[in-house]
């Protein structure tokens, strides 16, 4: 009796509760909000008006009360409550060395870099293959009166450099270009090593033509307007182009010597040149796949030796101390440089000039691109 009493009292208490709870809500209904903490398996999910988190995680953010998910890509703060104030998102920023991937930033091969302020929650963006940065920075180009086999056409004179640019590492390897544009032409392309040798036998204006294609897939601007063997830049200057290009005269020498003042970047002694090139005292005749020499200070493999490399520049005569020099305006041959497995040692130092005409192809002639840093 007593015990029935008890309960009949404790249902009128309930009821009176539930009653006072409804009575409230109808006046402060928008306050009726139940935390995670307060939600139990006794608790009636009748009497639930909302039911939002407590606190956000870190990749959540509050909107009116509820925790929504950040968009891919984006972080926020971990905890923000959800009771509280309105939160955004932050946007998450790549790094120079690195690249986006399903919406996260993603660390660059090494050696090999991007543009740094991608946005991880846009679309997926690539490292350059295999570039390196060259900083701006002047130089004395050409070669002393007595350096060793110099050439009459390589006075010395100042060049400064106004921009930094981007410098593949290695000349352009045969996978490389067949990878881009689905054939290859090259003389050297038996073996198991081959789809790393440089690629070769490919003309000045095919050269253009891949570096506007590796534009294009890289979503950038191509330098030139190639039209048959006309070529128009599409920039005011070769330095001003967004996309991929040749070097110049100027950014190659540069690049190569990368500090140094000697014959070749390690020294004066065609005695330690093996250390670094592929020619014609250690080749066996032929290209070797790239990257396998030392490299110069500035990471750069095979500036002297395995094949000549093309660059943007008219064969000509030096002019005076410039700032981006661009050579000469018209011609009917272009500069090459670095030498190549068959050449003597003479014809791979830093300053060695030569020429070959547009529409030449050769098992010797190859290139590697640069691109602006804009």
């Amino acid at each position: 009796m007593f015990s029935h009493k008890v309960k009949l009292q404790k249902n009128v208490f309930l009821k009176v509760v539930f009653l006072t709870i409804f009575l409230w809500s109808c006046f402060h209904r928008e306050e009726l909000v139940f935390r995670d903490q307060d939600v139990t398996e006794d608790t009636n999910a009748a009497d639930i008006d909302v039911f939002i988190q407590n606190l956000c995680d870190e990749n959540e953010h509050v909107s009116d009360n509820i925790c929504e998910s950040c968009q891919l890509g984006t972080t926020n703060e971990a905890g923000d409550d959800a009771l509280g104030e309105n939160t955004v998102c932050d946007l998450i920023y790549c790094a120079e060395d690195e690249y986006v991937a399903v919406h996260a930033c993603f660390s660059c091969e090494m050696g090999k870099t991007n543009n740094a302020g991608d946005d991880a929650s846009g679309a997926d963006t690539f490292c350059d293959p295999g570039f390196v940065r060259i900083p701006r920075g002047g130089f004395s180009m050409g070669s002393p009166d007595n350096e060793e086999s110099r050439g009459t056409n390589e006075g010395v004179h100042q060049v400064t450099l106004t921009h930094d640019f981007y410098m593949q590492t290695t000349e352009v390897t045969q996978q490389e270009w067949e990878v881009l544009m689905g054939n290859n032409p090259s003389f050297f392309s038996n073996g198991l090593e081959a789809s790393n040798r440089p690629l070769e036998q490919v003309t000045w204006h095919e050269a253009l033509s891949y570096a506007n294609a590796l534009s294009i897939a890289y979503d950038l601007d191509p330098c030139f307007t190639i039209i048959g063997t006309d070529v128009t830049l599409n920039s005011e200057t070769i330095y001003d182009c967004e996309g991929y290009r040749l070097p110049t005269e100027a950014e190659w020498e540069y690049a190569a010597r990368a500090g140094s003042t000697t014959s070749f970047y390690n020294g004066d002694d065609p005695d330690i040149l093996e250390e670094i090139a592929w020619y014609e005292s250690n080749s066996s005749g032929r290209t070797h796949s790239v990257g396998q020499k030392i490299p110069n200070l500035w990471n750069l493999y095979d500036m002297s030796g395995n094949v000549w490399e093309w660059t943007w520049n008219w064969f000509g005569d030096y002019e005076n101390d410039l700032e981006d020099p661009t050579g000469p305006i018209t011609g009917s041959s272009r500069i090459i440089r670095g030498g190549s497995h068959i050449n003597e040692a003479g014809l791979l130092r830093s300053a060695q000039r030569f020429n070959a005409e547009g529409n030449e192809r050769s098992d010797i002639l190859g290139f590697r691109l640069v691109r602006s840093v804009r």
